[in-house]
């Protein structure tokens, strides 16, 4: 995208072409930064955005180079609030928790199903893994001493988020299961720790 520095002998026109190619190449690489910030956010743990930090940082030092390139051949446009300004929104998204609440919204009957009939049928509890809405399941858990089930979502991480449906006012707080925050009803988000 960047091509070697442009020579006294260029022309305006591949000046100009420099410029436009370094403002796609910021502006792209910081959309990809943002949608794997606004991925990380909605399916995995809350403390999983860090899958972004590549792209953005990527992103931030073409827009600097760029902003020094620019600097220097005294072309500053309008063009260079572009990068920054997504990655803005980016923030602000994950910030509100939309892409969370967006994966959840579109999952949730998925998981409002399961539980009811996991609740018909305990016997199956043991044995339920599968694919409830964006998120992979390969564990359920029933807290004995209450209806909860706490849904694990699949990996090996030491922090990967669960699914808890505990009817009525009680908090989410059974065994490994911690850090658990409202969602919707009787849903809520935890951390499996152990």
């Amino acid at each position: 995208m960047l091509s070697p520095v442009v020579g006294s002998d260029s022309t305006p026109e591949q000046r100009s072409s420099l410029r436009h190619s370094a403002h796609w190449a910021a502006l792209l690489t910081c959309a990809a930064g943002v949608l794997a910030l606004c991925y990380g956010e909605s399916v995995l743990d809350p403390g999983a955005p860090q899958l972004a930090s590549t792209p953005l940082i990527a992103a931030g030092l073409f827009w600097l180079a760029e902003l020094v390139l620019a600097a220097m051949s005294g072309a500053l446009d309008r063009g260079l609030i572009a990068a920054p300004a997504v990655a803005l929104l980016g923030f602000g998204l994950v910030c509100s928790d939309f892409p969370f609440r967006l994966a959840w919204h579109s999952s949730k009957g998925a998981f409002d199903s399961a539980a009811a009939e996991l609740r018909q049928h305990p016997q199956e509890i043991p044995g339920f893994h599968g694919k409830l809405g964006m998120w992979e399941i390969d564990a359920v858990q029933a807290e004995p001493s209450s209806q909860a089930l706490y849904f694990e979502v699949a990996g090996e991480e030491p922090d990967r988020p669960v699914f808890a449906n505990v009817p009525g006012d009680k908090p989410a707080d059974w065994g490994s299961y911690r850090d658990c925050a409202d969602i919707a009803g009787d849903w809520q988000r935890c951390v499996w720790r152990f």
